[in-house]
Formats: C-alpha cells, structure tokens, sequence
C-alpha cells in the first residue's frame, strides 16, 4: 500500500471527530489513513487495519470516553506501540485513560481539545504531527546512503547487445531486450547492475575481459547478439568471468517475437543459476516480469528511454511522440505512463509546454496511474518521483524516491532524482543530505549519464546555503559534463550574479536561451516558486538573476 503520514484511531461513536482531523491533517498535505474510507473492498477489516499502521508514520488517538471502552482502539493503540510508531493523544473529552490504554503510551503531553477552542488544537496537532514526521524523514536518511560499490554481493554489466539482423530497423529488439535484462538485474537484492550509458561507452572496444571489467569495475560481463527473421528470433547470450578473464556460460534462446517478454525471463533466471543460489534465483525470476502484452509498446519505450536525459526541446518532443504511441497500444503499461508524466514534467519546467497548467494535470494524473499499476518498479518510482519534485509536492517526491532505493539500493540514477526535492526545502538538514548523496554516487560513478545532475544538485544546495563560489564551481563542472542543459545554464547565470559577476552571468543566460528559447529568465522564475517549499528558497534561486538585471 501507499505509506501514509497519519493513521487515526477512534471509537465509531467519535467518528464526526475524526472526520474533521482527517479533513483537517490532508488539507495541510498530510496523507492520512482512516476507516473506513481506506479500507479495500474484498480485504479483511483486522488485516487492512494491521497494514494501515504498518505503513503509517504517526499514530493518532482520538481519545474519549469512547474510545476508553472500545477494544478495537486498545488493540491499536498496542499495536502501533509495537511497532514504535510516535503516538499522539488528542484528547476531546476530560476522561482518564484506562491502564490497557495508558500502558503503552508515551511521555508525551496529550492535545486537550475538550476545553480548548480559542487556541485552535486542529493547528497544534497540524504542528506536532510535522515535527514527528521530519523527525521520521531525518532519522531515514541518518540511516540512508547509497551503498559503496564493494557492498554489492555481485556485480555484473550488461553490454548492448549487437544486431546481426540484415533489417538495421529491428535493431530496437537486441537493445531493448539489454535494457529490460538491465532493468530485471537492477531490482535484485546484493547485485550492482552498471548504468546503461555507462555500458555503451565500451561497446565494441574489443574481448579483453579483464581489462573492460576493471573500466566498469564488475565481476561480470554479459553479451550477446540478436537475429531475427520474419516472426521468429534467436538470442546468443554468453557470460564472461573478469576474475578468470574467461567465458563461464554461454547459451541460445530461439522465440517467437510474440515470446520476446518470456525469451527476457528465461534468460535472466539461466544467469542466475551461474551466479548461485537459489534466493537469487527467484529474486531474479520475480524482477523478470512480463512488462506489457504489446511488443510494439514495449519497443517505443526502449526508444523513449535514450531520450529521458536529454533535456533539449527536440528530444522532449520526440520523447513524448514515442510514449504516447506506447500508450495508445497499451494503455496498461505502467512505464510508459511514468516515463511519459516525467517528459511532460521536464517540458513544463524548460518553458517548451504549449499548456503549462494542462501539461502539469496530466503528469501527474499519468504519474497516479503509473504507481498503483507497478507501486514495486524502482522504474516507475523514480519517474513518478520526479514528477512531483517539479509540481512542487516535495514530500511525495522524497517517499516515492526513497521507496525506489529501498527496492534497488545499487539504482544510483534513483538516488541521484533524490536531489530534485531534497534541495526545495531549503532545510538544512536535507540540504546536507543533498551532498552526502551526491557525494557518494559521484564517487561511485563519476561518469555516470546523471553525474552532470547530481553536480548540478550539489550547486543548488550550495547556493541555498551562501556558498555562492562553491555553488558556481559545482555548476561549472555540471555544464562541462553536459553543454545543452538549458535549465543548468539559467541555474549557472544566478549563480554568477549572486557572485557579482553579472556579465558572465548574461553569457550564461544567452546559451541557456539558444538551447532552449523559451526558457526564460521570467518562466525560470514561476517554475521555481512553484517548485520551492518557501519563498526564502525561491528568492535565493533567483536573486542572482535580479542582481545582474536579468530579472525584472
């Protein structure tokens, strides 16, 4: 299910109260649960109940009279102890709490509401309830890094496979069926998968085994071809050792283009048997899963996917050509729908949106989608992810992401999109959070495809912090790895001008603005206050522009 902020307990007999807290908490952006609204239909009461607590942060008791003679609000109040989940007492009548109640609670002064209406106690749980919850965020990142490379149980790079097809068109399926193995191994628990860009840098460079697995730094090395004639396919695949620079397995698969998905799973679980052990192996098998029944939806996607990190208007616009064929053939198909809300998003934010309020709906309604269609895809997660970091809703953005990396903690791209909304908060904490991240993953993978991001978000938080030189020299390393982010040039040109140096800082606007015209320091302006949790963050984001007179 969804992680929620708030699970709220009451007696039936409170539930006008209740009602009230739940329309209350949600219109501050704080996600409850409640029954019986999210309750599923088909799903046992105890077990929905069992798993509402489970996933929420906060823990809230409506206490009364009711409530004091109710065993079900005893049996989850006990639970949620348990589970050391914060609990907190909003008391509406001035009754003493039963011993079974009192027991497991806290030292924690109770909100009296029975008596207290001139001081507002909807506010004051608004209030306790956030500082429970930041609490929460800041304890999960203390405990959350991305791992080191030699954490990894194994390590494998998946090289393109090459197309021995006469027809060049059919080139899609050899690169497609790389990626979604890539994809699969991405999702296993102790395996480090080396980024796809990363892995097309050294394709064709030879058979010297040793010497491109120390380039990649894996123990593995997987190749293979792909030949395909009229409705049937045959797949070459074959294993290579580093340590024993030598090939340990190798095997054919002959399909039927319709059986494309199934050829993917066949082949991911016959690794796994290389690698050993039968907890990989079913790890394996249940991340190989059947992604659409379309085969010509699944190939757009392949396609889509070269232009997720390219942030130019024609890319954009290709993208979005590509994805939204996929979906007319299968409207089911959950990456497309996320990969697609995620185009729209950066189209919004480059100024190249002929809708930027219709553009902004439909990312996010496509994004909702995509999440309760595959909620456990690191995928779908980080697409979804960004989406909300660019609406502004950094909260969201951060569970999703921080979902994602749970489920694939060797997905450095997932944690670099951790970035996004980590520095709109403008907090401290999260802003040093930013560069322990990007610290690591750039250590880990400086030539990774996202490293020009992640250098980017290292600039923003040092921008928010005062560091203003820091801030234009992370931005400079940024642009060097990638010339045409239009968005990194706009960020450089207020860096330049919180500097002083307003002339540069003009320079950097003008290659923003050829990149990408309709970025404008005006539109660069909207999108991040709409992006920034308080003004103070989005003054700072921009002051530099209106310093060197670039911003009215």
């Amino acid at each position: 299910m969804t992680p929620r902020d708030v699970f709220i307990s009451y007696s039936t007999r409170d539930r006008d109260v209740a009602e009230a807290m739940c329309e209350k908490l949600e219109s501050e952006q704080i996600r409850c649960w409640i029954a019986p609204r999210d309750i599923l239909a088909g799903t046992e009461w105890i077990a929905s109940l069992v798993e509402g607590i489970t996933h929420s942060s906060v823990f809230v008791l409506v206490f009364s009279s009711n409530a004091n003679g109710s065993r079900h609000v005893a049996r989850e109040v006990y639970l949620a102890a348990s589970k050391n989940k914060p609990i907190v007492q909003f008391r509406i009548e001035d009754v003493e709490l039963i011993d079974t109640i009192q027991f497991f609670l806290g030292t924690e002064q109770p909100l009296d509401a029975s008596d207290d209406a001139s001081n507002d106690p909807m506010n004051r749980l608004v209030e306790t309830v956030r500082k429970h919850l930041v609490h929460e965020r800041r304890q999960d990142a203390r405990n959350s890094l991305p791992p080191q490379p030699a954490v990894a149980e194994d390590s494998i790079a998946v090289l393109p496979f090459r197309n021995v097809t006469p027809d060049d068109a059919l080139g899609f399926v050899a690169e497609g069926i790389a990626t979604e193995l890539r994809n699969s191994f991405t999702k296993i628990h102790g395996l480090r998968v080396v980024s796809r860009s990363s892995s097309l840098k050294y394709a064709g460079e030879g058979n010297d085994v040793r010497e491109l697995g120390a380039k990649l730094g894996v123990r593995f090395l997987l190749t293979g071809s792909v030949l395909c004639s009229e409705d049937r396919f045959r797949v070459v695949v074959e294993l290579d050792s580093v340590e024993k620079e030598q090939q340990i397995w190798s095997r054919s698969f002959d399909h039927r283009m319709d059986d494309l998905f199934d050829a993917q799973t066949e082949i991911a679980i016959a690794v796994a048997n290389e690698f050993g052990g039968v907890k990989l192996k079913n790890e394996i098998a249940m991340a190989a899963q059947r992604p659409t029944d379309s085969l010509d939806a699944w190939s757009l996607v392949q396609r889509a996917r070269a232009f997720i990190f390219g942030i130019t208007p024609g890319a954009l616009d290709e993208a979005e050509r590509l994805l939204r064929r996929a979906i007319e053939l299968d409207d089911m198909y959950a990456a497309a729908h996320a990969a697609l809300a995620s185009i729209l998003g950066e189209r919004r934010v480059s100024g190249v949106s002929d809708d930027v309020e219709a553009d902004r709906n439909e990312a996010m309604d496509l994004a909702d989608r995509a999440f309760v269609q595959s909620p456990t895809d690191p995928f779908v997660l980080k697409m979804c992810g960004s989406i909300w970091a660019y609406v502004g809703d950094f909260e969201k953005s951060v569970d999703l992401l921080r979902h994602a990396v749970r489920l694939a903690p060797h997905d450095l791209g997932a944690w670099g999109y951790l970035g996004w909304p980590l520095v709109e908060t403008g907090d401290g904490f999260d802003l040093d959070d930013v560069h322990r991240i990007m610290e690591r993953i750039l250590s880990a993978a400086p030539e990774h495809p996202g490293a020009c991001f992640w250098r980017y978000h290292r600039s923003v938080a040092f921008a928010c912090q005062g560091e203003h030189a820091r801030a234009a020299e992370f931005a400079r390393s940024a642009l060097n790895l990638n010339r045409m982010f239009p968005w990194g040039w706009m960020h450089y040109a207020n860096v330049l001008g919180l500097t002083g140096s307003a002339g540069k800082a003009k320079q950097a606007m003008d290659t923003c603005l050829k990149i990408s015209p309709t970025l404008t320091p005006s539109h660069y302006d909207l999108m991040v206050r709409g992006m920034s949790a308080t003004e103070e963050v989005a003054h700072t984001r921009v002051a530099g522009l209106r310093t060197a007179g670039l911003l009215g």
